[in-house]
């Protein structure tokens, strides 16, 4: 009985392991193509299939646009042909350009001067005669004014006049070995005249040599000839020195003068000395 029964039991698992390959196979496939079915992806649709790489850059250029637009605070980006911040490694390096020549500093003409340029002063002198027309010395003491301006070129243009005293004497007349008279007579300059000169500026100390131009009047008494006035007038030129000395900043100033007189016609020649005191406007 035992024995029977086993050899059911031993006929039945025969049976179920010759069953059980067949029913695995099926299994077995179905696994497969569920497998295959998932690692392997569906065909891309047509418009997929057809792009390339250069459709894909195409789209995101498109995008790029899109998504700036959105955001009003970002900046596009530059243009392809816009140079970029960094040189290319291949860049040739910049020719070097020429140095530009030093200049030679610019040499400022010290200001000469006081900043004034006008001057005005009186004269006091003497003269003495170098030539002999009239009867006395028509020169001696004498005083005067004169006033000059300077141009920026420190030309300076001016005029003056000068009254000198001149001389006299007292002779016994010819007749006055029986009258007994005496007689009296006397000469003397007034000067009038133009001042052309330049200033030459040595710190405090102003020189400058100049030319008069003008008329010598000169009066004789009695006069030389009879039935005349006794004034004689000649032209006359007058070259000469001139300095003037600043007393400080305030304009004044001394100075001194020393001239020949020249008359060129009826006259008496003769050199003037002069002191001055003046001030500068």
């Amino acid at each position: 009985m035992q024995i029977r029964s086993c050899a059911i039991w031993l006929g039945v698992v025969g049976l179920i392991a010759t069953a059980s390959p067949a029913l695995a196979a099926p299994k077995h496939k179905k696994a497969k193509k569920a497998a295959s079915a998932e690692v392997t992806p569906e065909p891309p649709a047509e418009k997929e299939r057809g792009s390339g790489v250069d459709d894909l850059m195409g789209e995101s250029t498109k995008r790029k646009p899109a998504a700036s637009s959105s955001r009003g605070d970002v900046e596009p980006e530059p243009a392809a042909d816009e140079p970029s911040g960094e040189p290319d490694a291949w860049e040739r390096p910049p020719v070097e350009q020429e140095k530009p020549k030093k200049l030679a500093p610019m040499v400022v003409e010290e200001k000469k001067g006081d900043g004034r340029n006008i001057d005005v002063g009186i004269t006091l002198g003497w003269g003495t005669q170098t030539t002999k027309f009239f009867a006395d010395d028509p020169y001696g003491f004498g005083f005067g004014l004169r006033g000059a301006y300077e141009l920026s070129s420190h030309i300076v243009i001016g005029v003056g006049a000068e009254y000198l005293l001149g001389h006299g004497h007292t002779a016994v007349n010819a007749a006055g070995v029986s009258v007994g008279g005496t007689t009296a007579t006397s000469a003397n300059y007034f000067l009038v005249h133009g001042e052309f000169g330049y200033n030459v500026w040595l710190d405090s100390l102003i020189v400058r040599p100049s030319i008069w131009a003008g008329l010598s009047i000169g009066t004789q008494n009695p006069p030389i000839a009879s039935g005349t006035s006794g004034v004689v007038t000649a032209f006359t030129l007058a070259p000469g020195l001139t300095l003037h000395y600043l007393l400080g900043t305030g304009g004044w100033f001394i100075g001194a003068d020393a001239r020949i007189n020249l008359l060129l016609g009826e006259g008496t020649s003769g050199i003037l000395l002069f002191a001055t005191l003046g001030h500068r406007f």
